[in-house]
């Protein structure tokens, strides 16, 4: 009787860590956060991108090595992308200024808020929240 109780104890236990591994795993598997990279504006473009909302069609055309990170459930993105010199200009001039240095904003049509900070080097991170 005893040692059948060993028996069962063991089996319990090795069925609860096999489920606490099986759980963990669908937990960090199955995100509801969507990861795209586009090497250029019209890879992007071409993949619905901005018509998905997940970016604002501001970007210049010579904007390239797009990534984006979408989380469906909460409704936010974030990500980078590298703009030209010459078209850096451009793009801040679709933007607001805010009191952060480099830091600026964008409401669009559906009053989405994205912050874009940007670097001297033509990086660009970006967040809706």
């Amino acid at each position: 009787m005893k040692k059948k109780f060993i028996v069962v104890s063991y089996i319990s236990i090795t069925v609860t860590m096999l489920l606490g591994l099986l759980i963990s795993y669908l937990l960090i598997n199955f995100s509801d956060v969507v990861s795209s990279n586009y090497l250029t504006y019209h890879h992007a473009k071409n993949d619905n991108l901005f018509e998905r909302g997940w970016l604002p069609d501001i970007l210049p055309p010579s904007t390239f090595m797009i990534s984006v990170n979408n989380n469906l459930d909460l409704n936010t993105s974030h990500g980078n992308f590298y703009l030209s010199k010459p078209d850096m200009d451009v793009f801040i001039d679709n933007l607001l200024i805010t009191e952060d240095k480099d830091k600026y904003k964008y409401t669009d049509e559906y009053n989405s808020v994205w912050y874009f900070h940007i670097n001297d080097n033509g990086k660009v991170t970006y967040e809706l929240n």
